[in-house]
């Protein structure tokens, strides 16, 4: 009994309560979430993320701002964010073979991979996932023995990869839409993954009008998707609707 509260008084100077219900990305080790998740019987989530990421961003100020979102994660997940250009968010980033942003992760109570999300979600089809595993059978309490601690376990080995990898959804061949030639445009996303750069693409089209393109780009030998926005004679349009895109949705980009 003892450990149990002081393990809930660890818990609530780590993951606060908020009055109402949203959800609080803890920046803290996955495996002392995925810990505290199973002493509460609840799941974890993870998200990986970057300051440069216009993708996360746009998650942060839509999907996960949410009120259904951010009420039903706080009610049942622990929910965490991992920097990939922090040392540890590094590390993490390595271990977990994360390769696009935004990269999702979902663990059961038991800390078992049971989900993998490579791509940019809007609220409706982040909560069918969320909702999907909110299981008893996901949700059970895991008694931690006493001053065990969790700790960091970003070291390799080829059972968690397999895991990891048994959870990855294949990737589909899209067509990559042509563009005019002679225009300026607004870049605001680059992938890896073509993937993700056409789920991002989607997205954006549920909010603006303006054409949208993906283009396949080369650099230094490295295959990538640029996500761009409006199409311009000049320079000088372009630019003007890069301070739109920044002032009024908080989309960053850059003029090519």
């Amino acid at each position: 009994m003892k450990f149990l509260c002081s393990f809930a008084i660890i818990f609530l100077l780590q993951f606060p309560v908020s009055a109402n219900h949203t959800a609080n990305f803890n920046s803290t080790d996955i495996e002392e979430a995925k810990a505290i998740a199973g002493s509460l019987g609840k799941l974890a989530f993870v998200k990986f993320y970057a300051d440069w990421c216009s993708p996360c961003k746009w998650m942060d100020q839509t999907t996960f701002s949410n009120p259904s979102v951010s009420t039903f994660l706080s009610d049942n997940y622990i929910s965490v964010k991992v920097n990939i250009d922090d040392f540890d968010g590094f590390s993490a980033k390595e271990f977990y073979k994360v390769k696009s942003l935004p990269t999702m992760l979902i663990f059961n109570s038991k800390g078992q991979l049971v989900e993998r999300i490579e791509e940019t979600l809007a609220p409706s089809k982040l909560m069918s996932i969320l909702e999907s595993h909110n299981s008893e059978a996901n949700k059970i309490v895991i008694q931690n023995e006493l001053n065990s601690a969790p700790s960091k376990k970003y070291h390799t080995t080829s059972t968690s990869y397999k895991t990891v990898n048994q959870v990855v959804r294949p990737h589909r061949q899209y067509a990559i839409t042509p563009v005019k030639p002679s225009t300026h445009r607004v870049l605001v996303g680059t992938f890896r993954d073509p993937t993700s750069a056409h789920n991002y693409h989607n997205v954006l089209k549920q909010t603006f009008l303006d054409p949208i393109y993906i283009i396949k780009d080369v650099v230094a030998s490295q295959v990538i998707y640029k996500v761009m926005m409006g199409e311009f004679q000049t320079k000088s349009e372009a630019q003007d609707y890069r301070r739109i895109l920044a002032s009024q949705f908080e989309i960053k980009g850059s003029v090519e």
